[in-house]
């Protein structure tokens, strides 16, 4: 016999429910824990390739949700609008470089 516990989470702390896990190398498929474990760690959100149209919604998203996470600009898209880019570090993000024109390197 199982007891569930069904919980109202925003889509967001649902995906990084289920990323955490993964992410410490601790997922384990069809088992039932006998007790929920705490959170105690931290996962690390990047986001490549920007920034873009979606950039926004995405800054909008995290802020709502109380999260930070490092943002990885290719320089094109960066040079075509700056205002983005400062969205994103007046957000609270951290900013990177994922190079100028993001070449498949072999």
């Amino acid at each position: 016999m199982s007891t569930q516990t069904r919980l109202a989470l925003p889509p967001l702390t649902v995906a990084l429910a289920v990323v955490a896990p993964a992410a410490a190398g601790t997922l384990t498929v069809n088992a039932a824990p006998a007790q929920a474990a705490a959170c105690n760690g931290y996962v690390g959100l990047t986001f490549d390739d920007g920034p873009s149209g979606n950039t926004p919604v995405l800054l909008r998203a995290l802020t709502q949700n109380g999260l930070r996470a490092t943002t990885f600009n290719e320089g094109q898209y960066a040079a075509i609008d700056l205002s983005q880019v400062q969205a994103q570090v007046n957000a609270g993000m951290w900013v990177g470089d994922h190079s100028y024109t993001h070449p498949h390197l072999p």
